[in-house]
């Protein structure tokens, strides 16, 4: 029995409560809709009946918009009730329980995430941050590593002005997606900072050249991860002890899976990664029956995608240990 069949068959009882509560939900919302429907038809009705003449469509019409707009309210305060319940079930039950199969010793706190001052801290992304969330906090410890990640969305706001003298704001992703830390069994004293290369053509080499006049900026050995990545660092015999050969290689492995526009650092005697995605992960919808096997597929593979960054950088090998 595959891990996805042995967790979805525990999981059943729960998801059987689930997907109760979804009906339920769904069919409130839908109620919501039809009552505040046909209050606002009666209410048109009436107000055209009192009113007594047909030139007064468009006033009926309106009075109906404003009976519609109450009826909603009223009847979506139940629906909401029902809606929010069916969701803290799915995240607080269900992808709880997930995580703890796949990983006895993690923690998984739906409300809570990374802070805007920890994410920033990392140095990253450079940019100033004007709006900031982030939830689904997983922790715990695979091995000897203690890890954790977080799903965030970072944005800053720019505001321009038409020739008509209107302001407009436009908000613009700085990082959407997951945030992983780890700790990192090598004790080293610098930083070092791996981000995507993106140069190519006359303006790569061009670009490659410039980057020899920058100290704190390295060349690797390997081609494919020379390529790929531009690594900066505060000491350039100490990078060199973190990125070896093989790492360089397990590095490149995490780019295939994660994305090429990942960054990567060592810092503090951490391993921190971001890997952009517009996805909102470990999450469900009304529409989406709850006993599907391939939703819980998914969130199994989601989260399974985070922890298995500790193999593949090889985080819990022995010899790394700092003692």
């Amino acid at each position: 029995m595959s891990v996805y069949d042995r967790i979805y068959e525990q999981l059943k009882p729960q998801l059987h409560e689930l997907e109760n509560l979804r009906v339920v939900a769904r069919n409130k919302r839908t109620s919501a809709i039809i009552y505040s429907v046909i209050i606002g038809i009666i209410t048109i009705l009436l107000t055209l009946a009192a009113i007594g003449t047909f030139h007064s469509l468009f006033a009926g019409f309106i009075v109906g918009g404003i009976g519609v707009g109450v009826a909603y309210l009223v009847y979506l305060k139940t629906a909401k009730q029902h809606v929010s319940l069916f969701f803290h079930t799915f995240k607080a039950d269900i992808v709880r329980s997930i995580a703890e199969s796949l990983e006895p010793s993690m923690i998984y706190k739906p409300y809570q995430g990374i802070s805007k001052s920890y994410f920033k801290s990392i140095g990253h992304y450079s940019q100033k941050i004007d709006r900031y969330s982030s939830e689904d906090q997983f922790s715990g410890t695979i091995g000897k590593t203690e890890l954790h990640f977080s799903e965030l969305h970072a944005e800053y706001e720019t505001t321009s002005t038409d020739s008509d003298g209107d302001t407009s704001t436009t908000w613009h992703t700085i990082f959407q997606g997951v945030m992983f830390a780890a700790d990192f069994h090598k004790h080293f004293q610098t930083w070092v900072m791996i981000k995507p290369d993106s140069e190519s053509g006359l303006f790569g080499w061009i670009g490659k050249k410039m980057q020899q006049w920058d100290s704190k900026i390295i060349r690797m050995e390997n081609p494919e991860f020379e390529e790929h990545f531009k690594v900066t660092t505060g000491n350039d015999q100490q990078a060199r002890y973190i990125l070896t050969p093989d790492m360089q290689e397990r590095i490149l492995k995490l780019r295939r899976s994660h994305g090429q526009n990942i960054i990567i650092s060592f810092q503090k005697d951490h391993v921190y990664i971001t890997a952009p995605n517009s996805n909102d992960w470990f999450e469900t919808t009304l529409g989406t029956n709850a006993l599907s096997k391939k939703q819980v597929t998914r969130i199994i593979q989601q989260i399974h995608h985070f922890l298995k960054i500790v193999n593949t950088l090889n985080l819990n090998t022995r010899i790394w240990t700092k003692e």
